[in-house]
């Protein structure tokens, strides 16, 4: 549970959302797996600039106070463009389902990019580094730090980067696009500004110090010796218990010991869930 809820819990669980979209109508790739999207020229570029200056930003000890804010709204602005002009395509060529699926486009680029351009910068200073050492000279030490520091702090700077680039596509979702979608959408798709909040976005994995100091309350370091999957089953019977007017269905199915491969997941979140979840099924061509 988050560490600073914004809301009463009763209220939080009646407020959830359930979301069901079918990608079945969607094109897919060569692989017959894939859904290939073309993202707009123009946000596409703004974000690797916004990425690189961010990454180049944070990716110190001390990280300074910077006016992005031209950067920013160019961002904010092309975003605006490229979702107000997908929404539109309901009326056309576009199911909700469809649409909704798509939209998710932009936050994949985002993640891939910001971890790529900071794998590129420990790449490169890697690569100095050998080359100081086979020159011997006396500035490896200092590369050597440096990188070090870049690896021990890798999901800090992916997660204050990614939570800088999606809060202001959540303030252009809250500010100016929910008129577009109050428009042509109806509430079963109004889901993005939510989606845009989530913090299990901004780390390249779940376990990552960052996200677990940030958003949730701390029970132990190692969740093996403090038995958390067993603390869980113990919270879900206790929440069915004082709550029974909802339907909680629990977070792992102790009757399903299913032996299926797993799911395609390219951000690894899915592995990263099954010690607690359990393995997950091929849901085929739907999102639930």
């Amino acid at each position: 549970m988050s560490s600073y809820p914004t809301q009463p819990l009763i209220e939080s669980v009646t407020s959830g959302q359930d979301v069901q979209l079918s990608a079945s109508k969607l094109a897919k790739g060569i692989d017959n797996y894939h859904i290939d999207v073309k993202l707009s020229n123009k946000f596409s570029s703004d974000i690797k600039k916004l990425v690189a200056l961010l990454i180049s930003q944070m990716a110190v000890p001390k990280p300074k106070s910077w006016d992005n804010s031209r950067l920013l709204e160019k961002v904010r602005d092309s975003y605006l463009d490229l979702m107000t002009v997908l929404i539109h395509r309901v009326k056309t060529d576009l199911s909700a389902d469809e649409l909704c699926l798509m939209q998710f486009a932009p936050v994949k680029l985002i993640l891939s990019i910001t971890r790529l351009q900071l794998d590129k910068e420990i790449d490169s200073i890697a690569s100095k580094l050998s080359d100081l050492r086979q020159k011997g000279s006396s500035e490896a030490l200092a590369t050597d730090q440096r990188l070090f520091w870049l690896k021990k702090n890798y999901d800090s700077i992916l997660y204050n980067v990614n939570k800088q680039i999606f809060s202001q596509l959540q303030r252009v979702e809250e500010r100016q696009l929910h008129v577009v979608r109050d428009q042509f959408l109806d509430e079963n798709y109004k889901f993005m500004p939510q989606a845009l909040a989530n913090p299990l976005l901004y780390t390249s994995k779940l376990s990552a110090l960052p996200l677990l100091l940030n958003e949730f309350s701390m029970w132990s370091w190692n969740g093996e010796n403090s038995d958390f999957i067993n603390l869980n089953s113990k919270v879900e019977a206790l929440l069915n218990k004082r709550i029974k007017k909802f339907q909680l269905a629990p977070l792992r199915d102790k009757g399903e010991e299913s032996s299926a491969a797993e799911i395609h997941d390219d951000l690894g979140g899915l592995f990263e869930t099954q010690d607690f979840m359990g393995p997950a099924a091929d849901s085929k061509t739907s999102l639930e």
